[in-house]
C-alpha cells in the first residue's frame, strides 16, 4: 500500500514553563489547547523569552501530516511526502527525522517552518505558535505525477499560504480519483472557514476534526447535515475496504480528547471512550497518532469499530512520549 502526504514540515521546539498565564510576547497570545501563527520574527522573540522563563524539553521534526506519515512508515507502509523545507541546518534536521519516508519530492528553499510548543508544568496544558514558510510545488515533475498516480491513500493537512487548497486540489486530481483522500484541516484551515476549503471537503473520504474545528468550519450544523450537504463522495475504490462496508464514504472521524472519539457516516455513527493512561507527558501529537491509527487499520482491512479502537489505542500510546519520539516504539 502506498500513502502520500501533503502538509507542513516543521521544526518542533518544545518548552516547559510553570504556567501559560501571562505569557504574551511580541503580540502573541498563547491560549491553552489552541494554535496560533505569525511571523518568524515573532517566533524568535518568543524563543528568546522562553530561554529565560522556561526549560527546553526537546526538538524534533513535526507537522501534522508529517507526523502521521512517519508513523505509517514505521508501521510498514510505503510512504511519500510532498512539500518543502528550508535549505539550512533546520531543514536537514527535519528531513533526517522523516525516517522511512520517501522525501524526494520535498524541495529545499528559504527558511524552515517553526512550531513552538509551550507546555505548562503542572496542568500539562499546551499552546502552539507556528511560524510557517510557504510550500512550493513543481507540478511539471514526472516523479510527482507517477507518485500520485500510484498512491492508495492521499493524506493532507493545512498549508499556510492562501492558495494552499488550490495546490492540494491539483494534487488530488493527479491521483486519477482512485485514491482514498483523508483530510485533517487543523486550526489554520478551520479558522478560514468552510468557503476556503469547500472544494477539498467535497473530495474528502475521511474527515478528521475536533469539536472546535468542526464549529469553525461548519458552524452549528450537525454531522448528518454536514455529510449530506457539505461533503461529497469521491473514491471509487472505497468498497474494497472492510471499513466502508459498515460506514459509507464520506466519514467524519471526530477527535474529542480525553472524552474519546466517534465516527459518523450517512445514517450511522458510534462512539468509543478514550484509553486510560497513567501519565500524560505530551499531548501535542495525539491527534496525528489517532489519524495514523485509523488510516493503518483501514488499509489493513479492519472493520470500522476495530479501526476506531486502533486509532484510540495509538493516540493513547503517544501521550507517554515527548514530541515525535512515540513513533520509535511502534
Amino acid at each position: 500500500m502506498k500513502i502520500t502526504g501533503s502538509g507542513a514540515l516543521n521544526l518542533d521546539i518544545i518548552y516547559q514553563v510553570p504556567d501559560l498565564k501571562g505569557l504574551r510576547v511580541a503580540g502573541i497570545d498563547l491560549k491553552p489547547g489552541r494554535e496560533t501563527w505569525g511571523s518568524h520574527e515573532q517566533a524568535q522573540a518568543l524563543l528568546a523569552e522562553l530561554e529565560t522563563r522556561g526549560r527546553l524539553l526537546t526538538r524534533s521534526g513535526g507537522g501534522s501530516a508529517a507526523n502521521t506519515v512517519c508513523a505509517l512508515a514505521a508501521m510498514g507502509f510505503h510512504c511519500h511526502f510532498i512539500g518543502s523545507t528550508g535549505s539550512g541546518e533546520a531543514g536537514s534536521f527535519i528531513l533526517e527525522s522523516m525516517k522511512g519516508v520517501d522525501c524526494s519530492l520535498v524541495a529545499r528553499q528559504g527558511r524552515s517552518s517553526l512550531c513552538i510548543i509551550v507546555m505548562a508544568e503542572n496542568s500539562r496544558d499546551r499552546s502552539m505558535f507556528v511560524a510557517p514558510s510557504p510550500v512550493r510545488l513543481d507540478f511539471s515533475s514526472r516523479r510527482l505525477e507517477d507518485t500520485l498516480a500510484g498512491t492508495d491513500l492521499f493524506h493532507m493537512t493545512s498549508l499556510i499560504q492562501d492558495n494552499g487548497p488550490d495546490l492540494q486540489h491539483r494534487l488530488i486530481s493527479m491521483t486519477g480519483r482512485q485514491a482514498l483522500v483523508s483530510f485533517d484541516p487543523g486550526e489554520i484551515y478551520a479558522a478560514r472557514g468552510y468557503d476556503h476549503i469547500k472544494r477539498l471537503l467535497g473530495e474528502t473520504d475521511i474527515l478528521f476534526s475536533t469539536d472546535y474545528e468542526m464549529r469553525q468550519i461548519f458552524g452549528q450544523a450537525d454531522e448528518d447535515r454536514i455529510i449530506a450537504n457539505m461533503l461529497g463522495k469521491h473514491c471509487t475504490a472505497a468498497d474494497k475496504y472492510n471499513f466502508f462496508r459498515e460506514l459509507s464514504t464520506p466519514v467524519i472521524a471526530k477527535k474529542m480528547g480525553s472524552r474519546g472519539a466517534a465516527l459518523y457516516a450517512a445514517g450511522s455513527s458510534f462512539f468509543q471512550p478514550a484509553m486510560q493512561v497513567r501519565e500524560v507527558v505530551d499531548n501535542t501529537g495525539a491527534g496525528d497518532a489517532f489519524n495514523a491509527g485509523l488510516i493503518s487499520a483501514i488499509l489493513r482491512g479492519m472493520s470500522s469499530r476495530e479501526a476506531l479502537h486502533e486509532a484510540i489505542r495509538l493516540a493513547g500510546m503517544s501521550l507517554a512520549y515527548p514530541g515525535r519520539s512515540w513513533i520509535n516504539f511502534l
